[in-house]
């Protein structure tokens, strides 16, 4: 499809039936539709059109490697290590451990999964960390403001593990899957 073609679609996003999702939970299915959306439009735009058409602007950070995003994920949860009241220390210290052996982002994806992190918050602090500020408008729909909240943070997961994957940070969407809800 042209730019035009594309436009046309994501301005009725609304119309969109149930996704089938290979990610695992069926709560992630718009997340991937999104991503499964922005690669298809890859295919025929280039990155700055296709976050026009999405109405997405993204603050790019500098590439970064893998041991930049451990060393800041590893100091945010030693440094909040108060604020993990309640949950037991070992689970603490062994998801540290872990994230010090991870050498690609994927398996830093793994470990988070691993330690029952959703999706959600998993891309969320990953994708801030290496791809940068990501704004993106809520997803159109009807029903309750609820829904139409987690369809939009469905939406912005998406992007920013389509964005993990166009800057070269992932090889697939395999680290993707299979995480809890």
């Amino acid at each position: 499809m042209n730019k035009e073609e594309w436009k046309a679609f994501a301005e009725d996003l609304d119309s969109i039936p149930f996704y089938v999702n290979r990610w695992g939970s069926c709560q992630y299915s718009g997340a991937l539709w999104f991503y499964d959306t922005f690669m298809a439009m890859r295919e025929d735009l280039s990155l700055e059109d296709t976050l026009e058409v999405l109405s997405v602007e993204v603050d790019l950070l500098p590439k970064q490697k893998v041991d930049i995003l451990k060393s800041d994920l590893l100091h945010d949860l030693e440094l909040e290590e108060d604020d993990w009241e309640g949950l037991d220390e070992d689970y603490i210290t062994g998801l540290i451990e872990q994230l010090r052996d991870a050498t690609r982002v994927e398996e830093v994806f793994d470990v988070l999964r691993g330690w029952s992190w959703d999706l959600w918050s998993a891309a969320e602090y990953v994708g801030d960390k290496l791809v940068g500020n990501i704004t993106a408008p809520d997803a159109p729909g009807v029903g309750p403001v609820l829904n139409i909240v987690v369809q939009s943070e469905n939406f912005r997961t998406g992007l920013r593990c389509a964005m993990l994957k166009e800057l070269g940070y992932v090889e697939d969407d395999e680290c993707f899957k299979d995480f809890d809800t």
